[in-house]
């Protein structure tokens, strides 16, 4: 797009001598440097450098892949993995004539040097994570704000890259929104807190799918032009339905009409059907006559993995179904589609309903729940819409079902996935999460996580939590430490469960930790995991 070919692909690494400098291959005119990586000790070397945190170098890999995410294209970027108080790549050269400061020195110079030429001459960006004030005002600003953020840390690393990507097209005639001819194009709709990272990776599995984060003005400024389908994730329906506006609203809708594929989970199934309850009763209404059944108790049942049954219609369009008795998916108080009497849609098909029953956060809803349907497709003038009440984008084993949903939006025949995805049988019952469950969690959450206890205990306590409550297991943080523990028992059942989870987010903390891991068999086992969940 900017870039001439290069041997390495977008977004593979690339290492120089002993691997103290990586190079990340960009196909962006967007380069980003990180001059001080602080974590690791040089080798043949008595000078042990100054042990330090790794943030620096996660925020960097989570801003780079926040990018691709939002494009489909790379920044290129440039990793100085030794300590400042044994390598300054600011100082002069003079000061390391010889040995290994020497080498690392001239490897991270030149492969700037040559990034910064390539990006400079298409009038890109170059963005210094390590000393914000080398960068515009306004990403000084964003950077220093994502740096400090903690609860919000995601939305505002998205901040600033939808920042840098707006600065680059202030600057450079490049439009990082062109549309691939050869892949389907989906946008995955961002807003506020949303479940839209969790979509947008499971939407990689598919080779085929160009999955891009869009927000709120690029759907008014016509990105939709430039997609064949539209997802709407979970989160709030009334706050997308907000967020979108009337204008957006009306050109989703007319999207769809025209032929575009829609695809509604969770939230976004609440803002595809028909609102005929709660306090809103604003929707996009695609599919008039379907409704979320939730208006006399209420729409706030609690979170589960949930039993599901298969429509016959399902059977056929879901060969991998097929020798699994039931089917579990994560619901976290989707809603539960349902159908007038009259309706107003004419061809659509069920594929699923739900079997289990869930009412601990509401006991005055029991009941209402079994039957209703969790999974549809309808059409919508030229266009379809699959609405999908459950979570299976955000289920170890079911991720799949994301691209599979784009296809079906499409009329499009479905592709098969790789059986590494595809495991409908990993969960096999039912599991309320009520506060009970999740208070026995977090306090075995509390025991993994501590290094005073056992190896073997700690190890036994997280494969409990993997199979009966994995949605407490999704936090950056506990995989992070629990990747640089002192036990390589530990290291390696975190790698496991990272394969297992489809923690396809936890790409970058594994391609860290496998610069760092000490155990060649550990490292194996991470390059493996990294060749399964690394769907970027």
């Amino acid at each position: 797009m900017v870039f001439a070919e290069a041997d390495t692909p977008p977004g593979k690494s690339t290492y120089g001598q002993r691997r103290y400098t990586e190079s990340i291959e960009g196909n962006a005119p967007i380069l980003i440097l990180v001059p001080d990586g602080g974590t690791m000790n040089p080798l043949n070397s008595s000078d042990e450098g100054t042990p330090r945190t790794s943030e620096v170098k996660l925020f960097a890999r989570n801003l780079i892949a926040e990018i691709n995410l939002l494009t489909g294209h790379y920044p290129h970027a440039i990793f100085n993995h030794l300590a400042p108080s044994y390598l300054d790549v600011s100082s002069e050269v003079t000061n390391y004539p010889e040995g290994i400061r020497a080498i690392a020195f001239k490897e991270y110079t030149g492969a700037t040097q040559a990034a910064e030429k390539r990006v400079k001459s298409a009038n890109g960006i170059v963005f210094d994570v390590c000393d914000p004030t080398k960068n515009s005002s306004t990403l000084t600003a964003l950077h220093r704000e994502a740096m400090k953020a903690t609860k919000d840390k995601d939305f505002a690393i998205s901040s600033l890259a939808r920042g840098i990507i707006g600065e680059l097209r202030q600057n450079a005639s490049v439009n990082l929104y062109l549309r691939d001819d050869e892949k389907i194009n989906v946008g995955i709709y961002r807003v506020g807190k949303s479940m839209s990272n969790a979509a947008i990776y499971a939407m990689r599995i598919d080779p085929e799918i160009r999955s891009i984060g869009i927000v709120s003005s690029q759907v008014q400024d016509g990105i939709l032009d430039e997609l064949d389908a539209i997802v709407l994730p979970g989160g709030s329906g009334a706050g997308q339905i907000r967020d979108l506006g009337p204008e957006g609203t009306k050109k989703v809708e007319s999207f769809v009409e025209s032929g575009g594929g829609y695809v509604g989970i969770c939230a976004g199934a609440y803002s595809g059907a028909e609102r005929t309850g709660g306090k809103s009763k604003s929707t996009l209404n695609l599919l008039g006559g379907i409704h979320p059944d939730h208006e006399n108790k209420g729409w706030a049942r609690g979170a589960a993995m949930v039993e599901l049954e298969n429509t016959e219609y399902a059977k056929r369009l879901l060969p991998e179904y097929e020798g699994a008795d039931k089917i579990f998916y994560a619901y976290n108080q989707g809603p539960l589609l349902g159908i007038k009497e009259v309706p107003a849609v004419e061809n659509y098909v069920v594929l699923q309903h739900f079997a289990s029953d869930v009412h601990h956060k509401n006991p005055e809803a029991k009941g209402i729940m079994p039957g209703k349907v969790n999974l549809m497709i309808g059409n919508r003038k030229d266009g379809k819409v699959v609405l999908c009440s459950s979570h299976p984008e955000a289920t170890p084993g079911m991720r799949w079902m994301a691209p599979r949903m784009i296809y079906w939006a499409l009329g499009k025949d479905s592709v098969p996935y790789s059986s590494h995805y595809v495991r409908p049988n990993l969960y096999s019952s039912e599991a309320m999460y009520d506060t009970s469950r999740n208070k026995k969690t977090d306090s075995g959450l509390k025991l993994m996580l501590n290094s005073s206890e056992a190896p073997d205990k700690r190890v036994a306590m997280f494969k409990e939590i993997i199979k009966t409550n994995p949605r407490r297991f999704k936090s950056h943080a506990d995989l992070l430490a629990l990747l640089q523990d002192s036990k390589k028992a530990i290291r390696s059942a975190a790698v496991a469960a990272a394969v297992q989870l489809d923690f396809f987010e936890a790409a970058s903390f594994l391609k860290e930790a496998y610069v760092h891991e000490p155990n060649e068999a550990v490292r194996e086992q991470i390059k493996h995991a990294i060749s399964i969940i690394d769907v970027l």
